[in-house]
């Protein structure tokens, strides 16, 4: 929220500098991994000018009566690894009131999320370090698509069939990424 502050006051030109008048603060999202994961939803929940948020691989903490005697109203993601704990996050989920996603990455681990294991080759041995057994850059891939799928349509109205084709109560593979599960709820229906 502060970091949103600064840049309201970067765009409004508090300060002279190079942004004034570019940014559009009507469509900002927030995600994180792990702790950042959930601040990201804590940070929806508590601060409507964020429209979309993303938790990568986190276990929502922090305030649990917040969460339960409130609703998001925003768009809301969460992919899991397999070091994941199926169900944690669970509560959360009946106090959004928009789309929510939960993916489960097959082959991955907490850090598969990180850059770790795509830039030290050393690592890769040490599974604890490394992550899973996924390919560091597949599960790049992977993880940049279904983020820039997400704020692609909850932030700019563009649909993606990584989205799309995942709409339904029961957890099911997507057709380009196969280690991937994907659960989709519309809250229009």
């Amino acid at each position: 929220m502060f970091v949103l502050n600064k840049i309201r006051e970067l765009n409004q030109g508090v300060t002279l500098n190079t942004f004034i008048g570019h940014l559009d603060l009507d469509k900002v999202g927030v995600f994180g991994h792990s702790f950042g994961g959930a601040v990201a939803g804590l940070t929806c929940l508590k601060d409507s000018r964020f429209k979309a948020g993303i938790n990568m691989d986190g276990i929502q903490f922090g305030e649990y009566d917040y969460f339960a005697n409130n609703i998001m109203l925003q768009p809301f993601m969460e992919m899991t690894s397999d070091d994941g704990v199926p169900g944690v996050n669970d509560f959360m989920f009946s106090h959004i009131s928009n789309w929510t996603y939960r993916l489960h990455i097959t082959g991955a681990r907490h850090n598969n999320f990180t850059d770790i294991p795509m830039y030290v080759p050393v690592f890769r041995e040490s599974t604890s370090i490394s992550g899973g057994p996924i390919d560091p850059f597949r599960m790049k891939t992977i993880v940049d698509g279904y983020i820039l799928a997400f704020f692609d349509k909850h932030l700019k109205g563009i649909d993606s069939q990584l989205l799309t084709e995942t709409s339904g109560a029961d957890a099911h593979p997507v057709s380009a990424f196969p280690e991937v599960s994907c659960q989709a709820h519309d809250p229009a229906r």
